[in-house]
């Protein structure tokens, strides 16, 4: 075989066996919701139904916590005090929600919800993510 002809069908094989599972898991994910709804990290454990009783449970045990503007408001702002928009770029408000996250399980403000110990972040994300 000649070299060019070996190049070619190697790439061509790279490019399928890389594409045919990206695609599968793009059409498996076609759901789209904002950023501060789904939990990154848990998502990748959970299905959305785990992650709805998440947050029902959650909801259940802060009451207070239980209608979209509350948790949206408690979502975007960042442990300095910091307000973030919806509309902040994506790729921000996950690393801004990722540091809250980690924040939450160093000062131990976690929950055990039906079986999942989750940081308060994630909970908040599921109650939230239970409302829509």
């Amino acid at each position: 075989m000649k070299r060019r002809t070996f190049l070619i069908s190697a790439t061509a094989v790279t490019l399928a066996a890389v594409s045919i599972p990206a695609i599968k898991y793009i059409k498996g994910r076609s759901k789209h919701y904002d950023t501060i709804v789904i939990p990154d990290e848990l998502s990748r454990f959970c299905d959305e139904k785990t992650l709805r009783e998440i947050g029902k449970s959650y909801r259940k045990a802060v009451p207070q916590e239980k209608d979209k503007a509350t948790l949206k408001k408690l979502l975007l702002t960042d442990n300095n005090g910091k307000v973030y928009n919806e509309k902040t770029d994506s790729f921000e408000l996950i690393e801004m929600l990722d540091a809250q996250i980690h924040d939450d399980f160093e000062k131990n403000s976690i929950f055990v919800l039906n079986g999942w110990i989750i940081a308060q972040t994630e909970a908040r994300q599921c109650a939230l993510f239970s409302l829509t």
